[in-house]
């Protein structure tokens, strides 16, 4: 770019680096510039800054990482969270919801998705806990049955509870569901063990 009193400039594209200072630590830094050129002489000149950005980096680090272990321990308990801003009627699922479903990270979540895995039985009772938490902002944990994109049917248990702002005004909801499957299958092969163990004593 040219500039009226016969200055030219040309502004360098921002590099990242590391730089060690003296005592040996290692910082991370943005470098940007613009050459400034001289018509007359020409002669050019330098106007730069460096920006440490090493605890902004750090921060975001630790970010990602708290994030992977959170989403390991909830793989790991088999829970999933979700969280409805009320404002804009927008959900937020976490990792493992989705491998709950067994949805594609790719589609959006939404109620209308969520419901096309509510197993066709309990969509009226869910329905109707959902409207009586609308009204009271308050819901009991209860169980469930949800349907994974394979087919196969989940045992689950349904926890939510409201999200209020500083005037007690609720906007949003968030909760958590955990897949209680492998638990409902031992629960039924003991009562079936103690119901041969019964016939058996006849």
């Amino acid at each position: 770019d040219a500039a009226p009193d016969g200055q030219r400039f040309l502004i360098v594209e921002p590099l990242e680096a590391r730089i060690v200072r003296p005592g040996g630590e290692l910082r991370e830094v943005v470098i940007e510039g613009i050459v400034v050129h001289e018509d007359q002489g020409n002669r050019a000149s330098v106007i730069g800054t460096i920006v440490d950005l090493t605890e902004q980096r750090k921060s975001a680090r630790l970010l990602a990482e708290a994030i992977d272990e959170l989403n390991e321990a909830q793989r790991l308990a088999k829970l999933a969270s979700w969280r409805l801003n009320g404002l804009t009627q927008q959900y937020e699922w976490s990792e493992h919801m989705y491998e709950l479903l067994g949805v594609p990270r790719s589609e959006a979540p939404s109620e209308t998705l969520f419901y096309q895995h509510v197993h066709p039985d309990e969509r009226a009772y869910l329905d109707s806990l959902r409207k009586r938490a609308r009204s009271t902002h308050s819901l009991e944990p209860f169980e469930s049955r949800l349907v994974h994109a394979n087919g196969e049917v989940l045992h689950v248990v349904f926890r939510a509870a409201a999200q209020t702002n500083a005037a007690g005004a609720t906007i949003g909801y968030r909760g958590v569901i955990q897949d209680i499957t492998e638990r409902k299958v031992l629960e039924e092969q003991l009562r079936h063990s103690q119901k041969m163990e019964a016939i058996g004593t006849l």
